[in-house]
């Protein structure tokens, strides 16, 4: 399609667009200046001038679980009014607060009370605009965000109205029009095994996580709120403000028994956490919604490196072994030359250990060591697969520890850093096609089925939202990859 019949049919469409933010989303921007959707940009504004259709910005627990994430999400699009109220806009500050229902999903505390905040919304709402049938939205999701909707749309079936008739009582599917996931992890991801099955096996984290979430919850001025007030994980109310100690030693085995529990996003979010969502849930597809998934991969196969004389002039051998240099490395390297020749052709050998193989054997034989020394992180084993040299340092590592944990299930192993790309397509046993057979004749006739946009590849997962990413990568990647989806919500 040309851009301008786009454009010209954008102009006619009143489908509002909602951005479902993923793990560890910090609603409004971090600092004052980083927005979870661009980074130092603006990519939900931008969406929303580029499109000329309002922009919805939830504000839902980053360490929350789908079902609460799913409640707050409910709560603030019905909260959400265009005579202008209901909602917040960037000016807003502080957040405002609103009653939200949990349900009987999770036991939470009887005597806390339960509040989430008004979404943002980004350009002016249609005239009686409600979230409705007749006012449907779209749902561009990240990480998280995709299974957080993806439930919500199997809760507005009506079919779990017992857990909370208040919200899910009836059959509303059709208030979702379409769902965007962008590196969603539909049957879980690895990161958490390696996190905290192998680079901190041997940490006590439940005795850290209480001292991270008080840090966090104690001021009433949050640079980051972690939204958990409705467990109790707040200051006592009162003239006096609780010290860091006080709250810390009233809190410290409610907190760590939350972390140690169910009712998290690191538990949520691992492979055995979408397992229990799909057994305890089933979500299917919805008839009245398009589905659409965008893979990533930030990877490349570990190379292949023969070794060479140079490699082993270095090598550290015994002065008598060496004779002054003249054995080893020898007169112009004769002798390291010689001996990276025999190595490189027993390489050649049915049966000869990989390069993978001996990496994996090197970074045991060094957390080993670090054990032996007391230290109780770990460097994660590596698999067949690492980092693109432009991933985000931080996520790096993790990519490396997802690929040879990926290798140790028997599990292909690209990731972009967070999220597995095998797990990115669609969720299992889901009705999948490439979007190539789009039928674009019959638009209708699309809807209920899982359309694979293909892979994107050197995108990491903080790319995949503009943060952190370099200037060419967000110009010429991240915001046409936005734009589009933007035309194509348009166009459905």
């Amino acid at each position: 399609m040309a851009n301008t019949a786009l454009q010209n049919l954008t102009n006619l469409v009143n489908d509002l667009q909602v951005r479902v933010a993923g793990f560890a989303s910090f609603g409004d921007p971090l600092f004052g200046s980083i927005n979870y959707w661009g980074g130092f940009e603006d990519l939900a504004l931008s969406l929303q001038t580029h499109t000329g259709v309002p922009v919805i910005l939830p504000r839902i627990g980053p360490l929350s679980t789908n079902w609460e994430r799913a409640c707050e999400l409910y709560c603030q699009l019905v909260n959400i009014q265009s005579t202008g109220t209901g909602y917040d806009t960037r000016a807003t500050s502080p957040a405002t607060p609103i009653r939200v229902d949990y349900g009987q999903h999770i036991a939470l505390p009887t005597m806390t009370p339960h509040h989430t905040k008004q979404a943002v919304v980004l350009g002016a709402l249609p005239a009686n605009w409600r979230w409705s049938a007749n006012h449907p939205v779209h749902m561009i999701c990240h990480s998280q965000g995709g299974n957080t909707v993806r439930l919500l749309i199997e809760l507005l079936s009506g079919n779990y109205a017992s857990l909370n008739p208040t919200y899910f009582n009836g059959n509303r599917q059709n208030f979702i029009r379409s769902v965007v996931t962008l590196g969603t992890f539909y049957c879980g991801t690895t990161i958490t095994d390696v996190i905290f099955n192998d680079i901190l096996r041997n940490v006590q984290v439940g005795e850290l996580i209480p001292k991270l979430v008080v840090s966090a919850s104690l001021n009433p001025g949050r640079f980051v709120d972690l939204q958990l007030d409705h467990w109790g994980f707040r200051p006592l109310p009162g003239p006096i403000q609780e010290t860091f100690l006080q709250m810390y030693n009233r809190l410290r085995f409610d907190i760590r028994n939350w972390w140690m529990g169910n009712n998290n996003a690191v538990q949520d979010n691992g492979r055995a956490g979408v397992s229990r969502l799909n057994e305890r849930f089933s979500p299917g597809v919805s008839a009245a919604t398009y589905y659409f998934t965008m893979s990533f991969d930030a990877t490349r196969p570990l190379p292949q490196r023969y070794v060479s004389g140079k490699d082993l002039q270095s090598f550290p051998v015994h002065p008598v072994v060496s004779g002054g240099g003249w054995l080893f490395p020898g007169p112009f390297n004769i002798s390291a030359n010689f001996a990276a020749t025999a190595i490189n052709i027993t390489r050649g050998i049915p049966g000869t250990p990989s390069d993978v193989d001996y990496a994996r054997w090197a970074v045991g034989l060094f957390n080993d060591h670090l054990r032996i020394l007391g230290y109780q992180v770990r460097v994660p084993e590596p698999g067949g697969r690492i980092p693109r040299s432009d991933m985000l340092p931080t996520l790096s590592i993790f990519s490396v520890g997802m690929s040879g944990m990926s290798r140790s299930l028997n599990l292909p192993e690209e990731n972009d850093g967070v999220v597995d790309t095998s797990s990115m397509r669609a969720p299992e046993n889901a009705p999948v096609q490439n979007i190539n057979i789009f039928n674009s004749n019959s638009i209708p006739a699309n809807r209920g089925v899982y359309w694979d946009l293909g892979l994107t590849e050197g995108v990491d997962h903080a790319d995949q939202i503009g943060v952190f990413t370099g200037a060419n990568t967000y110009t010429n990647v991240v915001l046409p990859i936005y734009e589009r989806l933007g035309d194509l919500l348009s166009a459905l």
